[in-house]
């Protein structure tokens, strides 16, 4: 009896779902952007394709509960508006908060980590007003790893700390050798913030080169622990050796080895 009741739910609830999406629409705000109105009503039939994917009500009674919960989650959300179309406009909504959900809500689906998503985000993290937004779509970029490398170089100079701290993170999953000296700068900055120059750190161990490796050395000593373990994990990642916190055995190491970087 029990599994005949929700049975009968998931119909009627995947019936009143499709109907919801199929007549979504956006009582805050149009598309403010002239390049996302273009594309509003190509996404939204896409969108309907993506969202509606799950399963069906036959697919429920046959494939166990993972697949009937996956039903229900996805009616539910259909009939509270929590649908990728909606979000998809929300990214242009005025209030930056509903801005910001928008691009996590995205950047957590497969097809919100690719165009044209990725373009929307290098769009936002340039542009938008609000530093809290520009930091969420350099971290949705950074999940996508676009090669946004020109936008995240910028985003090291942003006034905001956590918009320079999410661009410091972004290199250090897309490394880029123009990034090389920034971020140098940034790990030897004793002004900036602590967590920006871990990400520094973290990020300087994808260019193995002796004046990297240097730059990392001279921070061992330092009274952050924080950042001389970081930076003794990126020596130990680029040249396959740990000598602790030794600056002087580091630096020994570099000049008497004829091949101090084995990936290399």
């Amino acid at each position: 009896m029990r599994c005949c009741i929700i049975y009968l739910f998931l119909g009627f609830a995947l019936c009143a779902g499709g109907c919801t999406f199929l007549t979504e629409t956006n009582p805050e705000k149009p598309w403010s952007d002239a390049r996302y109105r273009e594309l509003v009503k190509e996404h939204e039939q896409r969108l309907a394709g993506e969202d509606r994917d799950q399963v069906t009500v036959g697919e429920a009674v046959m494939f166990a509960p993972g697949v009937a919960w996956s039903a229900v989650e996805w009616s539910w959300n259909s009939l509270t508006g929590h649908t990728p179309g909606r979000y998809a406009r929300d990214l242009t909504h005025r209030n930056p908060d509903i801005r910001r959900k928008a691009i996590y809500v995205l950047s957590d689906r497969k097809f919100g980590r690719r165009p044209p998503y990725t373009d929307y985000y290098a769009h936002m993290a340039g542009d938008d007003i609000d530093q809290t937004v520009r930091a969420a779509a350099l971290r949705a970029l950074n999940r996508s790893r676009a090669r946004q490398t020109s936008l995240y170089l910028a985003a090291l100079k942003d006034p905001s700390e956590q918009v320079r701290l999410e661009a410091a993170k972004a290199l250090a999953n897309i490394p880029d050798p123009e990034a090389i000296s920034p971020l140098m700068s940034l790990l030897a900055d004793e002004q900036q913030p602590r967590d920006i120059r871990i990400a520094a750190a973290d990020a300087l161990r994808a260019y193995p080169r002796s004046d990297v490796a240097q730059a990392l050395i001279r921070v061992l000593a330092g009274r952050d622990f924080g950042l001389a373990r970081q930076a003794r994990k990126s020596l130990n990642l680029m040249t396959g050796k740990d000598f602790r916190y030794d600056q002087q055995a580091w630096l020994t190491y570099l000049t008497s080895s004829d091949s101090p970087f084995p990936q290399c």
